[in-house]
C-alpha cells in the first residue's frame, strides 16, 4: 500500500526509547508527582500519534487510491500534517531536557497543541495560498516552519521571554518571504505572547498585522484565533469594549465556514463573557459561559480535560451572581476532572 508510511513517521518522533527518556527527565527533577505525569504525556502523545497517522492515512488514500483529491490538496495536507509532526517533536524536546515547570505543565502543554485532524479539511486546505515555485524559498519557509515549531512549544509550556525573541526573528524572515500563510502564522504566535507577557498595545499592532497576512493567504481557521485574541486583548486589557465586539461579530462570521468549529466557538464564547465580566454585566457573561460549556461539551465530551476549564470559567460566571450552590457543583467537577489528569 503506498500509503502505509505513517506510522514509520511517527516513529521517528515518538518511541519507546523517546518515551523512556522523558519518563527520565521527569523523574530527575524530582517532583512527587513526575512518573504519574510521564504515564499521562505517554498516553497523550500515542493517542494524538494515532490520529496522526489516521489523518496521514486518509489524505493519502484519497489522492493516491481512491483519486478523489488532486495532488495540490495532498502537498498542502502533508505540509499542514508535517507542521503538526514537527510542533509535536520540539515539545519532546523540551520534555527531555525537564524542569519542575515543565513537569507540572506538560499534560497542559500537550493540551494546546493544535491536533491533525483540520489538515484532512480539503476545502480549507485548498484556500491557502499556494507556496511559492522557488525551490530555495521553500526552504527558507520550511525553516521558519521549524522555528514558529520550536517557539508553539516554548509558548505552550509557558516560556514566554525566550519565545518571544524567538518569534521576533521568525517574523522578519517570515516577511522577506513575501508568503502570507507563514506570516500569519508568526505574527499570531507573536501577539499570543505579547498577551501572554502583558504587552497589550504591541499585541494589537501584531494581531492586526497577522489578520491583514491571514486575509491574504486565505486561513480561515487561524483568522478566528487571531480575531479571538483581539477580542481578548482589545476587551479585557484595554477594555475597547466597541472594538472588542467589533472582532467578536466578525469571528462569529467567519466561524460558520469551517467545518468542526465546537473548539473555536467555545474559546471565542469564553472571551465574550469575560469581556462582558469586565463591563460588570455578570448575568449575560453567566449566559455565555453556559454556551461556551455546552460548546465544548459537545465537541469533546463532558470527561475530557478541556471541559474541566470550561466548568470552572462556569462556576466563575455562577459566583459572580451569587448562585454560590450550583458554583461549588461546577468546581467540584472541574476539581475531580483535573485531579483525574494531573
Amino acid at each position: 500500500n503506498r500509503c502505509s508510511g505513517g506510522p514509520e513517521r511517527l516513529q521517528t518522533v515518538w518511541n519507546d526509547e523517546r518515551s523512556a527518556s522523558v519518563a527520565r527527565a521527569f523523574e530527575a527533577t524530582g517532583v512527587p508527582y513526575a512518573s504519574q505525569s510521564a504515564d499521562r504525556v505517554s498516553v497523550m502523545v500515542s493517542q494524538r500519534g494515532n490520529n496522526w497517522v489516521e489523518a496521514y492515512t486518509d489524505v493519502c488514500e484519497a489522492s493516491r487510491i481512491r483519486g478523489e483529491a488532486s495532488e495540490d490538496l495532498l502537498d498542502r495536507q502533508m505540509a499542514c500534517l508535517d507542521q503538526r509532526l514537527l510542533e509535536l517533536d520540539r515539545l519532546l524536546d523540551l520534555f527531555e531536557h525537564a524542569d519542575e515547570t515543565i513537569v507540572e505543565g506538560s499534560v497542559d502543554a500537550l493540551r494546546s497543541l493544535a491536533g491533525p485532524n483540520p489538515c484532512t479539511l480539503g476545502a480549507e486546505m485548498l484556500k491557502l495560498e499556494r507556496l511559492p515555485s522557488d525551490p530555495v524559498k521553500v526552504k527558507v519557509i520550511e525553516e521558519i516552519r521549524a522555528d514558529l515549531a520550536e517557539v508553539e512549544a516554548l509558548k505552550v509550556i509557558g516560556k514566554f521571554e525566550e519565545g518571544l525573541s524567538r518569534v521576533e526573528r521568525a517574523v522578519e524572515a517570515a516577511e522577506e518571504t513575501g508568503y502570507a500563510p507563514v506570516l500569519g502564522q508568526a505574527l499570531q504566535l507573536k501577539g499570543h505572547i505579547e498577551i501572554e507577557v502583558g504587552r497589550s498595545d504591541e499585541a494589537v499592532t501584531s494581531l492586526r498585522r497577522a489578520m491583514v497576512a491571514v486575509e491574504q493567504g486565505g486561513d480561515d481557521r487561524l483568522a478566528v484565533t487571531v480575531l479571538n485574541e483581539l477580542v481578548w486583548v482589545q476587551g479585557t486589557m484595554l477594555q475597547e469594549f466597541d472594538q472588542a465586539n467589533f472582532w467578536s461579530e466578525l469571528a462569529e462570521a467567519r466561524l460558520h465556514g469551517i467545518a468542526d468549529s465546537g473548539v473555536l466557538s467555545a474559546e471565542l464564547l469564553a472571551s465574550r463573557a469575560a469581556v462582558l465580566e469586565v463591563e460588570g454585566r455578570y448575568d449575560e457573561a453567566l449566559d455565555i459561559q453556559r454556551e461556551a460549556y455546552t460548546s465544548i461539551t459537545s465537541a469533546l465530551g463532558s470527561e475530557s480535560l478541556e471541559a474541566s476549564y470550561a466548568e470552572n470559567l462556569l462556576a466563575n460566571a455562577l459566583y459572580s451572581v451569587g448562585s454560590y450552590d450550583e458554583a461549588l457543583a461546577h468546581y467540584q467537577v472541574a476539581a475531580d476532572l483535573r485531579e483525574g489528569y494531573l
